[in-house]
């Protein structure tokens, strides 16, 4: 294998240097943006569940059946809501069934009054938010997939990018380089 000449190490530097600005743009604009996304759905979820499980333990207290009341919860972006009620699971969807709950949610929830986690299910990712009461376990199920499916496609739009500024460095430093040298 021969050394770069000079040509070849000043086209490399331009490509490398490209490379390395448009991974450090894209890569932090793509990191700031999945955290603040991540963050928001968690945030929704977490009221929307405290808000859920507040309904829907004063609707149980008051007399109403436990299927009746989580029927009568509102669905808001296709989220599922389970309730443990004197060891009977209630639920409204089948997206997920309580032997899909992660043991240490539960027993977090339990041990707290609330917890939340983010697991798979069939459907794919969620994220739950589990409340707890006397007598009682309330959990809801937020579907993660759009956002999932998101988040994957802005990271392949971040290395196409990059592989694009790769390709652009290049052409400048041939360009450079044969007007220089």
């Amino acid at each position: 294998m021969t050394a770069l000449g000079l040509k070849g190490r000043v086209i490399l530097a331009f490509g490398v240097l490209s490379l390395g600005v448009a991974l450090a743009v894209s890569g932090s604009a793509y990191l700031f943006a999945r955290n603040y996304l991540v963050a928001q759905r968690e945030g929704s979820g977490i009221t929307r569940a405290l808000l859920d499980a507040r309904a829907l333990t004063a609707a149980i207290s008051e007399g109403v059946d436990p299927g009746d009341a989580i029927a009568d919860l509102p669905v808001v972006g296709g989220a599922q809501a389970l309730v443990r009620v004197d060891g009977t699971w209630y639920t409204r969807g089948v997206a997920a069934s309580p032997d899909d709950i992660p043991p240490g949610l539960l027993s977090e929830a339990e041990r707290s009054g609330a917890a939340r986690q983010r697991f798979r299910v069939s459907d794919g990712p969620v994220f739950a938010v589990a409340v707890a009461s006397d007598q009682d376990v309330y959990l809801e199920l937020s579907p993660l997939t759009d956002l999932d499916r998101a988040l994957r496609a802005g990271g392949w739009f971040v290395v196409a990018i990059s592989l694009l500024a790769l390709a652009l460095g290049a052409l400048l430093g041939a360009w450079a380089a044969r007007r220089l040298l």
